[in-house]
């Protein structure tokens, strides 16, 4: 194969051109090249074992590099022993400059693809809008995989990246031109069957195998075996009917080391989550119970890692994106019970959870709202103004220590949130807090700027049975200038269990006689190690020295 390639070449006769090249290669040091081991077919005379290409043994001074796909050297089984130097590339180092040179190409191709301006003369492509297009349309991330990015440009340069594209017909699209390309290089083969190698058949034959591999590894019970993963042949019957054509397209590729067995992994982890998406649509209760048993027997984690599933979904099947919203929200509130508030994640499931209406809202008019029982705001004036059912809101964090402070003297009004557990306020506008429910609380940290006397929430404190707080884990108060309510019969049951998980933090009110005197007498009823503990947190934390 190697000596008709480059006889033909050369253009000369068959026997003079096989004795030159003979020569030429046996007594010179050359580089053979030889590009896709993952098209190549073993000539039919050749009656070698190898399953390689190979080469005369007399051609000692030849270098043979052989490139492919890492699931065709995983297919083949080739041992160690056959192979000088195995290189895995992983990514190009300058993304941008890849995206120039494939343009540069295209644009130097006669008349081909669709970049025409309305008068009908050709428009040449620039490749930094091109790079602002592939990032505007949240792509970028597939920068890393120089196949796929490829592929991207390819679309831009089709005129079929469009802006307003919803992100699961961007993806669908993506695979579709996956399959395309496999299929033209199967038509090619002489061996093809014509008959089954429209990208549209492939594309129907292969997704949904795939999709149910991708749904079952992602939510696997061993969380290394989520992203590169084995594949029992018993168990994926379809798989294995479908696994050559499944590794051509690439959307799902291979990789072994002699001695274990095939390694699989998608193209890109967001591909997966897109077909795990897929899967989860068919089979919407079925799905969502699995992924509640999963994390919360295999997964230390609050389900943020769901994001951009739930981002599929929105614009793939509604109900299952609402379903997987509620998922979502019961997990982080499980997650925090037992590991306590993440107010970093709070913010990250906020975020996801309006990202995803926005994307639902394109494709659904029925007016339906993902879950949110986690909100996150900066400004107390707004923060109850997300569209969701406050009475069901569990966690509540405002934080206005960035936000420029107006002056305004607010009172916020909490009296609606009857289910909620965890409360983070960080404010410089809010002077008092009505209508907290302590039933359900199990953390609370409520910081004023300045010194407050906030007799609203001094008076919930007051009012309510200290039994009411069993659940109470934390409770940070700093700047509370009133706290006369610790007094109220504090030798009842369960007072002690309040001071171990509270922290007060309090600056002496200016102007006063008393400037500095916090007095604990009233509690010299509780247990010497109780109030020892009170006396230690206070004296720690106040802004300024503090008689006691």
């Amino acid at each position: 194969m190697i000596l008709k390639f480059i006889i033909g070449r050369i253009g000369i006769d068959k026997t003079s051109g096989e004795e030159l090249l003979g020569e030429i290669l046996k007594s010179n040091t050359c580089l053979l090249v030889l590009d896709g081991l993952d098209e190549w077919q073993h000539p039919e005379r050749c009656h070698s074992g190898e399953r390689i290409p190979h080469v005369q043994t007399s051609w000692e001074n030849c270098t043979l590099l052989i490139t492919t796909r890492p699931y065709k050297l995983a297919e083949l089984k080739i041992g160690l022993s056959k192979i000088g130097k195995h290189v895995m590339v992983n990514g190009v180092s300058n993304p941008e400059k890849l995206v120039e040179n494939i343009l540069s190409r295209l644009n130097d191709l006669p008349s081909t693809g669709m970049s025409h301006n309305p008068e009908g003369t050709r428009t040449l492509l620039n490749h930094e809008l091109c790079i602002k297009e592939i990032q505007e349309n949240n792509l970028w991330h597939f920068s890393e995989c120089p196949i796929v990015l490829a592929h991207i440009v390819w679309l831009s340069y089709k005129r079929r990246l469009l802006t307003d594209m919803k992100l699961s017909d961007l993806y669908e699209t993506l695979l579709k031109e996956r399959c395309s390309e496999s299929c033209d290089k199967e038509r090619c083969s002489e061996s093809c069957d014509k008959s089954n190698s429209s990208p549209r058949s492939k594309y129907k034959e292969i997704i949904p195998t795939l999709s149910k591999i991708a749904f079952a590894k992602l939510f696997a019970e061993d969380e290394n075996q989520t992203i590169v993963f084995e594949i029992d042949a018993e168990e994926n019957v379809n798989f294995e009917s479908q696994k050559t054509a499944s590794l051509e397209s690439g959307i799902i590729s291979c990789t072994n080391v002699p001695g274990d067995s095939p390694q699989y992994y998608f193209l890109h982890k967001t591909v997966q989550e897109y077909l795990a998406a897929l899967c989860i649509s068919k089979d919407i209760a079925k799905c969502c119970s699995h992924i509640k048993h999963t994390y919360k027997n295999n997964r230390r984690e609050s389900g943020i890692s769901l994001s951009q599933i739930l981002i599929f979904l929105c614009s793939i099947d509604t109900k299952a994106a609402e379903e997987l919203s509620k998922e979502m929200n019961e997990l982080f509130t499980d997650f925090c019970d037992r590991y306590g508030y993440p107010f970093f994640e709070a913010r990250m499931l906020q975020d996801t959870i309006l990202q995803g209406q926005k994307e639902l809202d394109r494709s659904d008019y029925s007016g339906r709202n993902l879950c949110l029982k986690h909100i996150y705001d900066t400004n107390a004036a707004t923060v109850l103004n997300v569209k969701t059912n406050q009475s069901r809101l569990v966690s509540l964090e405002i934080n206005e220590i960035l936000t420029e402070y107006k002056g305004t003297d607010n009172v916020l009004d909490l009296k609606n949130l009857k289910s909620l557990k965890y409360l983070r306020l960080w404010t410089k506008s809010v002077k008092d807090i009505i209508g907290l429910n302590l039933s359900h609380l199990v953390e609370c940290s409520i910081t004023f700027e300045t010194p407050q006397l906030a007799p609203n929430l001094t008076s919930t404190f007051y009012n309510n049975d200290i039994e009411c707080l069993q659940t109470l884990k934390k409770l940070v108060l700093s700047n509370l200038t009133d706290i006369h309510w610790l007094h109220k019969d504090s030798e009842r049951k369960g007072i002690q269990k309040l001071f171990k998980c509270m922290v007060l933090r309090r600056r002496p009110h200016r102007g006063s006689e008393q400037k500095g005197i916090l007095d604990l007498r009233r509690l010299g009823n509780l247990e010497s190690s109780y109030r020892s503990w009170i006396e230690r947190n206070i004296l720690l934390r106040c802004g300024e020295s503090t008689s006691v």
